[in-house]
């Protein structure tokens, strides 16, 4: 973790705060459900803030180790890491571009995918065809597991894209 991710963090607890005050504006409705209106984006607001607040304690935590470290150990790689933050905003971006055409539960397993392939995940020392497999359950069944959270157990209606059409 750099500084960069200190700053990074401090914006998403910022972003969060914002989101979490703009959520609570949102006028109460006589037709409100369990969750109303304004559930979601609170629950988007606290999470973003408790990541945000994980980010800044691993952010001054590695800073601590850095400093105890000798210099030779010390490898700056800002550039590589904005590179890597650019790639998943880009991926975020092409998710919010497609759920509409796309619909929801397809769109979020591609994000999960998309995400953890250009992070590198797999499961250790496999090679590439369990690499894939992994992803693939992972994402199948992450979008699995939010489209029941959200629509089947929260009532929040999502983008069901072209496949209402077809279905």
């Amino acid at each position: 973790m750099s500084s960069s991710n200190l700053g990074l963090g401090i914006v998403m607890l910022a972003i969060a705060a914002t989101y979490y005050l703009l959520g609570t504006n949102i006028p109460q409705s006589a037709l409100d459900d369990a969750v109303g209106p304004r559930g979601l984006p609170r629950t988007y607001a606290i999470v973003l803030a408790a990541l945000a607040i994980l980010t800044i304690a691993r952010a001054l935590r590695s800073r601590a180790r850095r400093t105890d470290a000798p210099a030779a150990q010390q490898k700056p790689d800002t550039r590589a890491r904005s590179w890597r933050f650019i790639g998943l905003a880009l991926i975020g971006i092409v998710y919010l571009a497609v759920v509409p055409w796309l619909g929801y539960l397809v769109s979020i397993a591609l994000l999960i995918a998309g995400t953890a392939w250009y992070q590198g995940g797999s499961i250790t020392g496999a090679p590439d065809t369990a690499r894939r497999t992994g992803i693939l359950v992972v994402a199948a069944s992450g979008a699995v597991v939010l489209w029941l959270l959200f629509v089947a157990l929260l009532g929040i209606p999502q983008p069901s894209g072209v496949w209402s059409a077809i279905f």
